[in-house]
């Protein structure tokens, strides 16, 4: 797990599961809940604004002395404002330990949707997206099929969008994987996809939290 998941209290619902159990293990999907189709690649224009975070740390130059606490690596004015808004009313919030527990997120939903795991994706999820979901799991075991992806790699994550209501925040974030995606029937024999074929996908999720709840988690809600 990244150093600073906890510490800064930018977790997600379930990250806590996801340490005691260390499982890292595989989605990518777009509004209709179709897991398979890679979605078209975006656009340049749609990628601007953009906050790149890098696993790094910070390194202290002389009368900057961070003591060692993430520093917020943004590329743009705009969103150095809005990140700057957020720290206002929560000064906890770094963007560095976001983006560790939005990959974490990403991975886990796409590790639990394979599994058909409700739990774990209502912890995760927004009710309305979690109502998605589950009809997509739903009509699955009605067919007596299951739809299984793995995260082959997690190429890149991206801060493309934040909005803030008040003290409701909303940052949204452009994932770039390779991924593999099948069908199986109940025998487990691959009716769809193929297994040794990697995709490319790009998938925006939207994160939301109200920044003056005492609850810490941020709650995906748009994928």
């Amino acid at each position: 797990m990244p150093e600073n998941f906890a510490g800064d209290l930018i977790v997600f619902g379930a990250i806590a599961l996801f340490i005691v159990l260390r499982y890292r293990n595989t989605l990518g999907q777009n509004k209709g809940r179709d897991f398979t189709k890679p979605k078209p690649p975006i656009q340049a224009a749609d990628k601007i604004p953009v906050v790149q975070i890098q696993d790094r740390r910070p390194v202290s130059e002389a009368g900057n002395d961070n003591h060692g606490k993430p520093q917020d690596v943004v590329a743009t004015p705009a969103l150095a404002a809005n990140v700057a808004e957020i720290k206002a009313i929560d000064p906890e919030f770094t963007v560095q330990s976001f983006m560790e527990g939005a990959k974490a997120a990403y991975e886990m939903v796409i590790d639990a949707f394979s599994k058909q795991d409700k739990e774990t994706l209502k912890m995760l999820l927004s009710k309305d997206l979690y109502k998605d979901f589950v009809k997509d799991i739903d009509e699955q075991i009605e067919k007596k099929q299951k739809r299984e992806t793995t995260l082959v790699a997690l190429l890149q994550a991206e801060i493309k969008e934040i909005a803030l209501n008040k003290t409701m925040a909303s940052i949204t974030v452009l994932f770039a994987s390779e991924q593999i995606s099948v069908v199986r029937d109940k025998d487990g024999a691959i009716i769809e996809g193929d297994a040794s074929t990697t995709l490319y996908m790009e998938d925006s999720w939207v994160f939301e939290r109200d920044l003056k709840s005492r609850n810490p988690n941020w709650t995906i809600i748009d994928t």
